[in-house]
């Protein structure tokens, strides 16, 4: 299990050389579109949802992982100014803004990871006695 929360949680089992999990990731942030316009800005409010099937090879050392989830990244146009109450990660509170562009809508994904990890060892010092 690793979970830092409001950002990302990963919640897994491990049995023989499968593991099966399932994670979450989400982030929000503004930022200006142009330095020329400066009177709108951008509100992303990106949320990922997976379950996944991992393979463990090579005592660990290969990762192979099919994942199935659900994908929302919003790019809302908002004139400066419009502000919400609070935010946390990529949740909004309090949000009467006035979206500029139409809403994009999110949708199911299917991806494979490969991940390779190596061991990065390091030499006693003998000479402390």
């Amino acid at each position: 299990m690793d979970i830092s929360l409001p950002i990302a949680t990963d919640i897994n089992y491990t049995c023989g050389i499968f593991t099966y999990g399932i994670d979450y990731f989400g982030i929000g942030r503004s930022f200006n579109i142009t330095k020329e316009n400066a009177n709108e800005y951008v509100d992303l409010s990106s949320l990922e949802f997976a379950s996944y099937m991992q393979f463990n090879g090579l005592d660990k050392s290969v990762l192979l992982r099919a994942k199935f989830g659900y994908s929302s990244n919003d790019f809302e146009v908002y004139t400066k100014g419009d502000e919400i109450d609070f935010g946390l990660s990529a949740f909004s509170f309090g949000d009467d803004r006035t979206q500029l562009n139409p809403t994009i809508n999110g949708g199911f994904y299917l991806k494979f990871e490969a991940i390779y990890r190596f061991t990065i060892t390091t030499e006693k010092d003998n000479s402390k006695k």
